[in-house]
């Protein structure tokens, strides 16, 4: 339905046409770590449009959300197979952040984000413990988070006044990258760690490393976390190190899986058990909202996975193959199809843009 001019007026006065459904949430107490489809929404908008420039993310978000703020940090180190970008996103108006990782780029002039992936070997998070994480993901993590903490333990953080609200999200690797982020910040999988000052010089250098300046003391007094978003996200960690962070996390973690597709069974079971964690939900055809599933049903899956679903993009490529149903599908991996899932039932969502 068209807006008209006393909509616009009205929404003008939140500060931004786009701020107003935001605004009235946050006065009305309802952005919580609850789920919310209008969350889930906006989220898929950063996840997709944080494969974008700066420039053209705040430009859609200020469409979303209202006036934004758009930090990014990146950084990259080819030898060891990591290029890492992602995003603070911080509301003008309102005490809302967004901390928002780009996931693979297939497409760049470089495959070091696919390596990434590929770098399976596991490492212990926090240092010392039995806890374990994908290799790759950790080190595409470690290369920023310097940088990220400097982002939320900013000057302009520590002058509000308020608490503010913090949303992690991502897409692919940007949502395996949030989830680790999450882990550490809110986690609670280096409290007893780092109370211990007796593990020797290797592991007091680790800590440092880990959280310099006690920031990690710091940031969750700031922040309320409202919740862990993320869309198309692989197997992050083992048992050990979901177990970890299970207990504070997964009522705040909700995973979103369309259809059949493949990267949220992967690492494949070959090089190890990794499971998920948090609520999983799921939808089956762009025309239908996301449904929680009822216990997660994602679990591993092997080599063959991945053949079958390179061989179900082309598939997809054949109208005649339409009745030939595969498992597994690399093409219904694409961010759009999660923007799309994520607009139903979702009133504020522009039709056109984004």
């Amino acid at each position: 339905m068209p807006g008209t001019a006393t909509d616009l007026k009205d929404a003008t006065e939140f500060g931004h046409p786009g701020s107003k459904w935001l605004r009235t949430l946050h006065q009305n107490g309802e952005l919580s770590a609850d789920y919310r489809n209008d969350v889930a929404w906006l989220l898929s908008v950063a996840s997709t449009w944080a494969y974008s420039d700066e420039r053209t993310l705040g430009r859609v978000l200020d469409v979303c959300m209202g006036t934004v703020d758009v930090k990014p940090f990146d950084s990259e180190n080819d030898a060891i197979l990591v290029e890492t970008h992602g995003y603070l996103i911080q509301s003008a108006v309102l005490p809302i952040d967004i901390l928002v990782f780009r996931g693979t780029e297939f497409g760049g002039p470089t495959i070091t984000n696919i390596l990434t992936d590929a770098s399976v070997a596991t490492r212990p998070l926090p240092p010392g413990s039995t806890a374990q994480v994908h290799g790759g993901f950790l080190r595409a993590l470690a290369c920023v988070w310097h940088d990220i903490l400097d982002l939320l333990d900013s000057r302009k953080n520590q002058d509000d006044d308020q608490r503010r609200l913090l949303y992690i999200t991502g897409h692919s690797l940007g949502g395996a990258l949030a989830a680790l982020a999450a882990g550490v910040l809110f986690g609670g999988i280096d409290d007893e760690w780092l109370k211990n000052e007796n593990k020797g010089e290797r592991l007091t250098l680790a800590r440092w490393a880990l959280d310099p300046g006690n920031r990690l003391t710091r940031i969750p007094q700031r922040y309320t976390f409202c919740g862990l978003y993320t869309y198309g996200q692989p197997m992050v960690g083992t048992p050990d190190w979901v177990a970890g962070v299970s207990s504070t996390l997964s009522e705040h973690t909700y995973r979103h899986i369309f259809r059949n597709d493949w990267v949220p069974t992967v690492p494949p079971f070959e090089t190890g058990r990794f499971e998920h964690f948090g609520h999983e939900y799921w939808s089956g055809d762009l025309s239908t909202q996301w449904s929680e599933v009822k216990p997660p049903k994602t679990r591993q899956s092997g080599l063959i996975g991945m053949l079958v679903a390179f061989i179900d993009f082309g598939k997809q490529q054949l109208p005649w193959t339409d009745r030939v149903h595969l498992p597994y599908s690399v093409a219904d991996h694409i961010p759009q199809n999660y923007l799309e899932v994520s607009r139903h039932g979702v009133d504020i969502a522009p039709v056109m843009f984004p």
